[in-house]
């Protein structure tokens, strides 16, 4: 592991160079997303997560195949997050082994998504800068807290989705985007995969000391989504919650059906170096 720490009186050259064509663009802010959490509904039956489809969906609405939208406990209304609904339901059975199970995979370096911040001023408060969100590649090293060590370098895996959000403001720390399609990286015992998320958003506070923390959400395939795990080591799991997903899809209504199924995840994330070539575009 290559640790690499830089200080403001570099930023004459922004580029730290680690070798020929190899550097870190020291102007950009970036984060390694450390920890994901599974959230249901709280006993007051509010869940956090996003208005994707710009709808109010009551109870029994055909085009949400039934399923009614949540409210946040801010008092937000609309909020698609189906996952939040059936959680309630998954956590007692397996919500445990599947929280540890995916902590697992990042820890190890096999579910590394990054989030980038270029060109701010200020990350307290900026206008018009631009959000990267990638997957990235390394071997990390965990601190004492059980995750990722912030200032660690890591790499960008450039066989998967690269996207360059622009026109993005930071308001008291806060970052609020979408809607946008991102990929997320899944890898947990059999399964190996790529949430393509649609619809997708993030909301998340910067952190005086550079970290992130927050939400993000979106909708994925059903259809999509177990096609591709019925091709993985991951077919006999995937046969066990084909019916949850399809009974539970709540969007992309056509012909009678809802294709879409609605999720969020609560994230955190620490500071990190990514390493970059001169031939990357």
């Amino acid at each position: 592991m290559i640790w690499l720490m830089f200080s403001c009186a570099q930023e004459e050259d922004i580029y730290a160079y680690l070798g020929e064509d190899i550097y870190v663009d020291t102007s950009v802010h970036s984060n390694i997303l450390r920890e994901f959490s599974f959230f249901g509904t709280d006993e007051d039956g509010f869940a956090y997560g996003f208005d994707l489809d710009g709808r109010v969906s009551p109870d029994g609405e055909e085009e949400s195949c039934g399923h009614g939208d949540l409210e946040s406990p801010d008092g937000v209304v609309g909020i698609d997050n189906q996952l939040a609904k059936i959680w309630t339901l998954i956590e007692p059975v397996a919500g445990s082994i599947a929280q540890d199970l995916l902590q697992g995979s990042i820890n190890e370096g096999r579910v590394l998504l990054a989030l980038e911040i270029v060109g701010a001023d200020s990350l307290e408060q900026s206008s018009d800068v631009n959000l990267r969100i990638f997957t990235a590649q390394g071997d990390p090293d965990i601190g004492t807290l059980g995750v990722i060590a912030p200032n660690q370098t890591f790499s960008i895996n450039t066989q998967a989705d690269f996207v360059e959000v622009e026109g993005v403001s930071i308001n008291n720390g806060r970052v609020q985007v979408g809607p946008i399609d991102f990929g997320m990286p899944l890898d947990i015992l059999e399964l190996q995969t790529t949430l393509n998320i649609k619809k997708g958003s993030f909301d998340f506070m910067i952190h005086e000391d550079g970290t992130f923390h927050g939400y993000m959400g979106g909708a994925i395939s059903v259809s999509e989504f177990l096609t591709d795990i019925k091709n993985t080591d991951a077919a006999e799991e995937a046969a066990l919650v084909e019916a949850l997903f399809i009974n539970n899809a709540d969007m992309g209504f056509e012909s009678g059906d809802c294709d879409l199924f609605s999720l969020a995840f609560s994230f955190s994330g620490t500071s990190a170096f990514i390493v970059r070539t001169n031939n990357m575009e």
